[in-house]
């Protein structure tokens, strides 16, 4: 029976409740656990405990599976704590955080970021509908590689990245995930080997080079247009 207990070999300075309860180990022979229950609530502290052998009950008899594991630690923290559990695959929590920032920033910035998430998880393919804690660093460098491979710039390439940071920062702050995969030592942004190099403006023969093989009237308009204000083309474009 699982019982809690202020454990002699505790520190003396923490206050949290010690779990005993009954188990097994990977032999499957008995085994009496001890594990700190990290509360000094005692009513919750058996809760947990209770809990705890019980999940150790049913591991013996080999009726958890992944998912009815999800599933009865999900029901065991909403009993407990009050509040549902969400095992948030990759694809439900970047689409969650994009929706969440619509009412937060500007109509541009958001497609931005619209743009980025969406070419996140079609890089990632069927990893997507994983869990969210799957995600490793080594999934964010392979697709910063394959942008830089497609012809991307170092600065493009990088803003994208930092977009990503983002909901991977904001999933790891609120306990999502335990290690964040998106970190500037873990993905390291792209040099920017174009930052030094000297720029000039086209001259009246490269203009009318790019006016003659402009596709359409349209193309024509927006280079005029850039050559003479300054502008970028999203601005063009927009406008």
């Amino acid at each position: 029976m699982a019982s809690i207990t202020k454990d002699a070999h505790q520190p003396p300075k923490s206050p949290y409740w010690i779990a005993c309860y009954n188990g097994s180990g990977s032999d499957g022979t008995a085994r009496r656990f001890k594990r700190s229950t990290k509360t000094t609530d005692k009513k919750l502290a058996q809760k947990l405990a209770d809990e705890w052998e019980a999940l150790e009950k049913k591991a013996g008899e080999k009726w958890l599976t992944e998912s009815r594991c999800r599933k009865v630690i999900s029901d065991m923290y909403e009993r407990i704590i009050g509040e549902p559990l969400h095992f948030r695959t990759a694809r439900a929590y970047l689409l969650e955080w994009l929706e969440d920032t619509k009412a937060n920033v500007e109509l541009r910035t958001y497609w931005r970021y619209y743009q980025t998430i969406h070419e996140f998880l079609g890089h990632l393919g069927l990893k997507a509908e994983r869990l969210l804690r799957e995600i490793s660093p080594a999934d964010i460098r392979s697709w910063r590689d394959k942008l830089k491979a497609k012809g991307l710039s170092a600065p493009t390439v990088n803003g994208a990245i930092k977009v990503l940071r983002m909901p991977f920062k904001s999933a790891h702050d609120n306990g999502y995930i335990d290690i964040n995969p998106c970190t500037k030592n873990q993905v390291r942004l792209l040099k920017d080997d174009a930052r030094n190099v000297s720029k000039d403006v086209f001259t009246t023969a490269q203009l009318a080079a790019l006016i003659e093989a402009a596709p359409s009237e349209d193309w024509q308009g927006v280079i005029l247009c850039g050559y003479y204000t300054g502008l970028r083309l999203r601005d063009i474009a927009d406008m």
